[in-house]
């Protein structure tokens, strides 16, 4: 039998996509305890996050919602926290009274936009609010991305902070384009006349203290973590383990399909075995053999 080789190069390239599509975080935060618990393994599909955390939000645990997506945001930067402070900080702090981490979502991200929809059905009175942050696209630019919106999401979070009625969603989400472009078009590009006016401005901004500086002067910002019991993929965080157990699998596929090609070259069968003469021939061979 001559093998498939479009099914296979179907299949190999279907792996190699969803080697491609890092798995995302998800994490639910909320001031108001479960009845029942919320357990959701680290490593889950999207439908078994929804199945968890609905039938909670139908019951309208909190007044307020806050839902942050944080588009192309992978799982493993969320231990990140040097490049995350400030989502770190108000995620470990001690009012949370319910909470829910998923490592990876692995088969599609999670859809905030129908989680708000579900909320304001399900509890009209409740302040419902949803934030997008910029994408983190790659390159050296996404570190610096991801800090510019940890520090939206810490002056939110600082901002409700007050607040003992509330429910936080952090997801990372999928790639808008249209999000994105929108984000493009709001972009401020300053044009500065010659009359010499934006010197003054620069003088101005020149005395306050940049965000680095900030770091080492303030005392309350967190100190750096930690990482002596760091796991390896923790401190590797250009890979996860969904996309290492993909790896191992691709690599077994390829081996059996080399083996089973190598089988199927090296059977040596005569030129014409298959024909209706040859056959009656060598059965005829047969009997005069046997007599």
């Amino acid at each position: 039998m001559r093998p498939s080789v479009p099914l296979a190069f179907a299949t190999l390239t279907s792996t190699a996509s969803a080697i491609s599509h890092a798995p995302r975080p998800f994490i639910l935060l909320s001031t108001q305890k479960s009845s029942a618990p919320l357990s959701v393994p680290q490593y889950a599909a999207q439908s078994a996050v929804d199945e968890t955390i609905r039938p909670y939000l139908a019951n309208c645990p909190t007044q307020q919602y806050l839902i942050i997506n944080q588009a192309d945001l992978h799982s493993s930067e969320i231990y990140d926290a040097s490049t995350i402070p400030n989502l770190r900080r108000h995620t470990q702090a001690g009012h949370w009274n319910e909470r829910v981490e998923v490592g990876e979502v692995h088969d599609k991200p999670i859809d905030g936009d129908s989680l708000a929809s579900y909320i304001r059905s399900s509890c009209p009175e409740a302040a419902v609010e949803t934030k997008y942050l910029h994408s983190l696209g790659a390159g050296a630019a996404r570190k610096d991305v991801l800090a510019d919106n940890d520090l939206t999401v810490g002056e939110t979070l600082t901002s409700l902070a007050s607040t003992d009625s509330l429910t936080l969603i952090y997801y990372g989400g999928a790639v808008d384009a249209d999000l994105d472009a929108a984000f493009s078009k709001t972009q401020y590009v300053a044009q500065f006349p010659d009359d010499g006016s934006h010197i003054e401005l620069k003088r101005q901004l020149g005395a306050r203290p940049s965000r680095m500086a900030a770091r080492d002067d303030d005392e309350d910002w967190p100190a750096p973590p930690d990482t002596t019991n760091w796991t390896w993929f923790q401190t590797h965080n250009w890979i996860s383990e969904a996309q290492i157990v993909i790896i191992i699998t691709l690599g077994v596929f390829a081996l059996l399909m080399v083996m089973a090609m190598m089988c199927v070259t090296g059977i040596e069968t005569p030129y014409g075995a298959f024909d209706a003469d040859y056959v009656a021939v060598a059965n005829t061979g047969e009997k005069k053999k046997g007599h």
